[in-house]
């Protein structure tokens, strides 16, 4: 009916005309932001105003939700827990990437934080055992295959059958356990599996076998071994600071270690001691008394530089209290010796066998008195420590000859 004459009917502004809304992807839902009205719905509209997404017809109000992302029901939300395609998820106590079936299982899209997808942890208090993870010889099943401490555990030892009870084994026998099987050792270099004293940590013994399994008999380190020491000067006796061990006596070397001077033939215990700075006889001296080419000195008591012919030593240097001339006649006085001033004393103060000389230094100075008047003649004069027959003390004739 045209009710306002104007020549039209069912105008968009008639006071009942609908509300519709743009479905540009023909999902049966429209986009409330590109609305019209109109009597009768247009071709592409629909009376719903529900529609997100108009360009997506999989996204619509009454669409299923799905873990991609977008908000397909329209709800406001994305990626719900109610999602068809969301996963259950399981708690991860121990945060080793598989967790356990349990009443706190999870549905979502995305892993809650302390879920993972796995459930086949067969510990989830242990970090290190899970599916898949290393095994170890420690009591525990840590792949979680339901064996524990198995053969290829990591850590699995090597064991060598030590039928001997040696305590080493032969390692053309071996068998890999976590734990150490009845008769089997960890050692495998035992040369000879049928004889007990016969092992790595044996005593080797110069008797030709090899006892330590080292591959060589007669070695240097054998227990009964003798010790020998070079004799680099070759004068029969060695350095007892250079030494080695053998089963026979090694060329250049000797059984006698007291050589004190190995670089000198010349010096050796059987040596003769000289007066030289040396140890030429190796008995920890030097220049001892006893040396072929020690001095004589003799005794000198009074410290007047001269010794007493009667009391000597050998040495190769000068003694305390000793000198090397030997011409003091008197060793217990200072004052007499050879270098001593001869005085007026009746002692020999100078050692020449003489005593009161005429060249005493305190000699008297006496003069001839030829004509017997007890005066003397000045011109005559003599040195004497007693007056000489015909002299005086006098000097004073002027005459001496009446």
């Amino acid at each position: 009916m045209d009710n306002d004459c104007d020549g039209e009917t069912d105008e968009d502004d008639a006071l009942d005309a609908a509300t519709w809304y743009a479905d540009a992807d023909n999902d049966g839902f429209g986009d409330p932001e590109s609305a019209g009205t109109a009597c009768e719905q247009p071709s592409g509209f629909v009376g719903d105003a529900t529609d997100c997404d108009d360009g997506s017809k999989a996204v619509h109000a009454e669409a299923d939700e799905l873990c991609n992302g977008s908000d397909d029901d329209c709800d406001g939300e994305t990626d719900e827990d109610d999602a068809l395609d969301a996963e259950t998820w399981h708690i991860d106590y121990d945060g080793d990437g598989f967790g356990v079936e349990s009443s706190y299982d999870q549905q979502a899209c995305e892993a809650p934080s302390g879920y993972v997808a796995d459930a086949s942890d067969c510990d989830d208090a242990v970090a290190s055992t899970y599916p898949d993870a290393d095994e170890y010889c420690n009591g525990v099943d840590d792949d979680c295959d339901g064996d524990t401490d198995e053969d290829h555990a990591l850590d699995a030892s090597t064991w060598y059958q030590d039928a001997d009870t040696d305590g080493y084994g032969d390692a053309a026998v071996a068998d890999v356990e976590c734990y150490q099987p009845k008769h089997y050792v960890a050692h495998a270099a035992d040369c000879n599996d049928a004889d007990a004293a016969i092992h790595p940590d044996a005593d080797e013994y110069c008797d030709g076998v090899d006892h330590d399994c080292d591959g060589a008999t007669y070695e240097d380190e054998s227990v009964d071994a003798s010790v020998w020491y070079i004799d680099a000067d070759g004068d029969g006796f060695g350095d007892a600071g250079s030494s080695r061990a053998a089963c026979s006596q090694p060329k250049g070397y000797e059984e006698d270690d007291q050589d004190c001077n190995d670089g000198d033939a010349a010096v050796s215990p059987d040596a003769a001691e000289y007066c030289d700075g040396v140890d030429n006889d190796c008995d920890d001296e030097t220049d001892e008394d006893d040396a072929l080419d020690a001095s004589t000195w003799y005794a000198d008591s009074d410290g007047d530089g001269y010794g007493d012919p009667d009391v000597s030593t050998t040495a190769c240097s000068q003694p305390s209290g000793f000198e090397e001339d030997d011409e003091d006649c008197d060793d217990g006085e200072s004052a007499v010796n050879p270098d001593a001033e001869e005085v007026c004393d009746d002692v020999d103060n100078d050692c020449d066998d003489d005593v009161d000389e005429d060249d005493a230094v305190d000699a008297s100075t006496w003069y001839q008195d030829a004509d017997g008047d007890r005066y003397g003649d000045p011109d005559v004069s003599h040195k004497a420590c007693t007056q000489p027959s015909g002299y005086q003390e006098d000097d004073q004739d002027c005459d001496d000859g009446d």
